[in-house]
């Protein structure tokens, strides 16, 4: 930055009288500010780095305040750069405002191949920061893994799960997604087994992979009990598209909905299993939307039963909906409530 411009720079903050997401203001009346690091790592960690300007005090109306010595600031400033990983190089520009001496600090972005940039006092998990507006937040354990992710080219869903064999593969499934796979594909249906396996990331290096487990797995949880998949379906395909009766809640049509419901501790039953719904507002349905006053299904085997509810006639949506249960009862009079 040239001197001109960090003058032009100091009357429009004395303007707009804020930072930003690329600006940072510190005083530096009375001796350098000891931590620099959280604003170092956020603004490296911005495509568009950012600029520190010392000298100004928004306390004071962001009036031009002076720094106690720029030559030893430039020092200080330099210091704390030198103790983040990697180490920050700091392109600093030295002018007189109203006859005090302001000083910036331009922090360049770093490649993002190289971050997160943090404070080595801290470590990587405690010291990554981000810019959020015009203050630096600690980076989630989750941002931080992305730029792991990135740099390690990690590829989660191929990962080996070494539990898992060939034995636990739903057969009916697989061979069902290996046909579809191969239909109109002649140079791939003509590939054995083990090869087509390994090409589509079913198996690596011979052992199941994550994605496969999940997709084909007849009971997934038994390796994974805190994974979960969690799925939104609303109206439309645009932005703000509503139901009929201004909701996005999912439907299949005149107002029938799938409701998906976990049994509680994956309760299985060899006997006759009665659904019936609480809640006046709604009616439970088949697919088609006929009404019915109960869903049986004989031999409960699953832990996941989808039945179909629709508005009962003249019902609108409202608050209390999100209360509606349904209850499941069996031939042997054990009632259970699945919300």
């Amino acid at each position: 930055m040239q001197t001109e411009e960090l003058v032009e720079l100091v009357k429009e903050i004395q303007t707009s009288k804020s930072e930003s997401r690329t600006l940072e203001l510190k005083t530096a009346e009375i001796g350098c500010p000891k931590k620099l690091y959280d604003t170092l790592s956020s603004f490296s960690n911005q495509d568009d780095g950012g600029i520190i300007i010392f000298g100004i005090d928004e306390s004071k109306d962001y009036s031009v305040v002076g720094v106690y010595d720029s030559q030893d600031l430039q020092k200080q400033i330099n210091n704390q750069c030198k103790e983040m990983e990697p180490v920050v190089r700091p392109l600093i520009t030295i002018c007189e405002v109203d006859g005090k001496s302001v000083v910036s600090a331009e922090i360049p972005g770093i490649e993002i191949t190289n971050r997160p940039c943090y404070y080595k006092g801290k470590g990587k998990v405690k010291g990554s920061y981000i810019r959020c507006g015009d203050s630096d937040e600690p980076m989630t354990d989750y941002e931080i893994y992305s730029y792991e992710a990135y740099r390690k080219k990690y590829q989660d869903d191929i990962r080996v799960i070494d539990r898992a064999s060939m034995l636990t593969i739903n057969s009916d499934k697989f061979i069902e997604y290996k046909l579809l796979c191969k239909k109109n594909k002649p140079n791939l249906s003509k590939i054995p087994d083990e090869q087509f396996n390994e090409l589509m990331s079913i198996t690596k290096n011979g052992k199941l992979t994550l994605a496969s487990v999940l997709l084909f797995c007849a009971y997934p949880q038994a390796y994974f009990p805190q994974l979960s998949i969690i799925a939104t379906s609303v109206y439309g395909n645009e932005v703000g598209v509503l139901g009929e009766n201004g909701d996005l809640r999912t439907s299949l049509g005149n107002n029938i909905f799938p409701v998906t419901i976990s049994i509680i501790n994956s309760y299985q039953s060899d006997k006759e299993v009665m659904f019936t719904i609480n809640n006046p507002k709604f009616v439970l349905c088949d697919s088609s939307g006929n009404s019915l006053d109960n869903v049986l299904i004989n031999g409960l085997t699953t832990s996941d039963v989808v039945v179909y509810v629709k508005l009962a006639d003249g019902a609108l949506f409202g608050d209390d909906s999100v209360t509606t249960s349904i209850s499941m009862k069996t031939s042997d009079d054990g009632i259970i409530d699945c919300g």
